[in-house]
């Protein structure tokens, strides 16, 4: 993918708030690169924009808010302590807002293929928030196609089995789809989940990081008491990846297809994604040819390809190129084969 570093203005447990010269499509998720979601073979963290507006007092700068995604309880925990030891930086202004929404009504939460022992997880919710009714729905496998009467604002979906599609013909477009999974999730299981879910929760939950991120993604919520949040002023800086579509690669270039035309002659920073993050080999390349392409399948939006040219490979990153290709032909190949 093409990484871009990005400038922080604040962080917290619960996301980050950035500055830059572009607007961020609201709802769009991106993986984030930085030694503060370092735990393992892991090096990043999926986040979701929830808010990008222009800045009043400067041309062609925009401010945007992302929420974390699928955080797993040591990266949380690593978050946390940084937070704690930096805790003289705190923010004066209000980014997370725990305050009741000027919108006063009863909303309903489904806790979907909830077993008996659900009830403490329903009657917790309720006790967290005090405009909110949270019902069990069993699954049955003979009605998983039907939708439900009730309209729904959140579903928790208990059964990481049960595919989106499902889901979907169930409960109401835009409807809020929380995920409960008690094993780690894959990137490539993420690609496929984060059209559908706001946020995956990783088993056991952690009960104050839950209550938070529902009141961040169901502003309506009104919550019983106001959770303590430490939203800091950082310097760390965090790398985007914007996964793109390889039509070819070598040794000396890489072709790809992207939404918009990149200036020739630029430089961009591409990431060769592994699975150990921590040896995931990083080269800067520039722009020598574009092309405007056919849009893609399903989308009516422009399409351009280009050409960017390595510039500045050693002897050891030409062997990680060769490596990273000789791993994913394997791959591909396998695949074919099933």
């Amino acid at each position: 993918g093409i990484l871009k570093e990005v400038d922080i203005l604040s962080i917290c447990d619960l996301g980050f708030v950035t500055q830059s010269d572009s607007a961020i499509p609201l709802n769009s998720f991106s993986k984030y690169y930085s030694k503060l979601f370092s735990h393992e073979k892991k090096q990043s963290i999926w986040a979701q924009c929830i808010q990008s507006d222009p800045v009043p007092s400067m041309v062609d700068m925009f401010i945007s808010k992302f929420h974390f995604v699928g955080i797993e309880a040591p990266v949380l925990m690593k978050l946390r302590k940084y937070l704690q030891e930096n805790k003289s930086q705190r923010v004066k202004t209000i980014v997370w807002s725990f305050a009741d929404s000027k919108v006063k009504r009863q909303l309903t939460i489904a806790l979907f293929d909830a077993l008996e022992g659900q009830t403490q997880l329903k009657a917790d919710i309720e006790d967290h928030f005090k405009n909110v009714t949270v019902d069990l729905l069993p699954f049955d496998p003979n009605k998983q196609t039907e939708p439900y009467a009730t309209p729904y604002d959140c579903v928790i979906n208990l059964n990481p089995v049960l595919g989106p599609e499902a889901l979907k013909a169930m409960f109401k477009p835009d409807i809020v789809s929380i995920l409960f999974s008690d094993k780690p999730v894959t990137d490539d299981q993420f690609k496929e989940l984060l059209p559908t879910y706001r946020d995956i929760f990783r088993q056991p939950l952690d009960r104050s990081y839950f209550y938070k991120k529902m009141k961040t993604l169901l502003p309506e919520l009104q919550c019983t008491e106001i959770p303590e949040v430490i939203n800091i002023a950082s310097s760390e800086k965090l790398k985007a990846t914007n996964l793109v579509k390889l039509s070819e690669i070598c040794e000396l270039y890489l072709v790809f297809l992207y939404h918009r035309e990149l200036p020739k002659q630029s430089y961009r920073e591409f990431a060769f994604i592994t699975e150990d993050e921590n040896q995931m080999i990083q080269l800067s390349a520039f722009c020598s040819f574009t092309l405007k392409a056919a849009a893609e399948p399903g989308s009516t939006g422009p399409n351009f390809t280009h050409q960017f040219t390595f510039w500045g490979t050693t002897d050891h990153y030409l062997k990680q190129i060769r490596l990273w290709l000789l791993h994913n032909y394997i791959e591909q190949n396998q695949g074919d084969s099933i």
